[in-house]
């Protein structure tokens, strides 16, 4: 007993002789490696003389764009595309590289990137509690060249850094971020139905950029089927940038600027593709209205048609108008609404007074290659009476419009829409005579 007892002892007294014999990590003690990985961070933070051109996407809204430049001090000063102020006014605050199972940058004081976080919606529009959902601390994953890609912590979007060359920096110190901010904003402003086209796609590609960074690419495939691309952007010092890249067909768009007036997008090899416009979006309609799809609701908002459309059902719709006026009622709204894949309903919403009613006609439909059949016509019943019934004399001729279809769906252009989506009921037997207005997801 006591042999073992001895051996035991003397193996536990080999084994704490043996420090040094501590696995390596990739040739290097572990803290070897953590503070060459440390140093590396640091040092290509700081070693980018015209500092850098950042990019990053939020979780619950769209990108942003940086220019950052960090000092040995553990200072740096920043510039974004947040709002007028942010992108004129450069802000310091202070940050640190640390280890946390990786090396990581850490912004620890208040500055443009931490307000993409800030709990309160009227800082940055995000939600309450959560703001953007953005970090403010993230994980170096890879050098390469002069870019530099880290992650976030928790809510894992990448931040890009790009080293900028001194006229980049130059033109961001300068506060041409702003002048780029406004003038795409100003060209979306009054360039309606923006759209592309790539080689081996037969259909055009529709383009569309909304308010809060979000863009998107859609268009029908050979099948008609629709094809989405959602991506986020920022603003930089030449128009505006997709961090993450937006791949349509194979083909990775990075960037896009104005030039003159004319907005251009390029791919990852630099190639040009020529944003155009069209009278009407370039997707069918028929492909898109649907009780399921992205739309089914046609919808005249009040008592006046949507401007700049001619069609031989404006004498018919004014005609119920003036009716409805000489009664002593007035009409709130007008819409057709695909209920599910075989009912549909048209409403007539009045007010007779301050009290609300409603004219309701119901009807099946047959749906097919955009063409639209009705039939079982029936007056919506309130209690045992039926407004539509009650109200007859003032829907007068709309009453017999409605039912003399069938109808093609269709886009409705108008150039007194302000861009405006507008989509209507052509009837086949006269497709200059046609029911339109606003569509919209009920």
């Amino acid at each position: 007993m006591n042999k073992i007892v001895i051996i035991l002892l003397m193996a536990a007294m080999m084994a704490g002789c043996r420090k040094n014999e501590v696995p390596l990590v990739n040739g290097g003690l572990p803290e070897e490696r953590i503070m060459e990985r440390l140093a590396e961070l640091r040092g290509k933070l700081t070693g980018a003389e015209n500092g850098w051109m950042a990019s990053l996407t939020t979780t619950a809204g769209g990108g942003y764009g940086f220019y950052m430049k960090f000092g040995a001090d553990e200072k740096v000063s920043m510039m974004g595309d947040l709002s007028e102020d942010a992108a004129t006014q450069s802000q310091t605050s202070t940050y640190r590289v640390k280890w946390v199972m990786n090396a990581a940058l850490l912004f620890d004081t208040y500055n443009y990137i931490t307000l993409l976080q800030d709990p309160d919606p009227k800082v940055s529009g995000g939600k309450a509690g959560s703001g953007l959902k953005s970090d403010i601390e993230f994980e170096y994953i890879r050098s390469s060249g002069d870019s530099v890609i880290l992650q976030g912590k928790k809510y894992q979007n990448y931040l890009y850094l790009v080293k900028a060359t001194a006229a980049q920096a130059t033109d961001y110190q300068q506060g041409t971020v702003v002048d780029r901010m406004e003038a795409i904003q100003d060209y979306f402003e009054d360039h309606f139905n923006n759209y592309i086209n790539i080689d081996g796609l037969p259909n055009k590609i529709s383009f569309i950029v909304n308010d809060d960074k979000r863009l998107s690419f859609q268009y029908a495939d050979a099948k008609d089927s629709i094809i989405t691309i959602d991506g986020k952007f920022n603003f930089d010092v030449s128009g505006i940038n997709f961090s993450e890249g937006l791949v349509v067909n194979g083909i990775q768009f990075k960037k896009g600027a104005l030039t003159g007036s004319t907005l251009k997008l390029y791919d990852a090899g630099g190639k040009e593709y020529t944003v155009s416009q069209n009278p009407t979006p370039v997707i069918p309609l028929k492909l898109l209205f649907a009780y399921n799809k992205t739309y089914n609701t046609i919808l005249i908002g009040s008592a006046t048609l949507p401007a700049g459309v001619t069609s031989g059902f404006n004498s018919v719709f004014n005609g119920m108008v003036s009716r409805f006026v000489a009664s002593s009622r007035s009409i709130d709204s007008v819409r057709i609404v695909f209920s599910n894949s075989t009912q549909g309903l048209l409403e007539i919403r009045y007010k007779s007074g301050t009290t609300a009613f409603q004219a309701a006609l119901s009807f099946s439909y047959v749906l097919k290659d955009g063409v639209l059949t009705l039939a079982d016509y029936a007056p919506v019943l309130n209690g045992t009476s039926s407004n539509w019934t009650s109200r007859i004399d003032q829907i007068g001729s709309f009453d017999q419009w409605i039912r003399s279809g069938p109808f093609k769906i269709d886009w409705v252009a108008s150039a007194g829409s302000g861009g405006k989506i507008l989509g209507g009921l052509y009837k086949v037997s006269d497709p200059s005579d046609f029911y339109y207005g606003d569509l919209r997801k009920r």
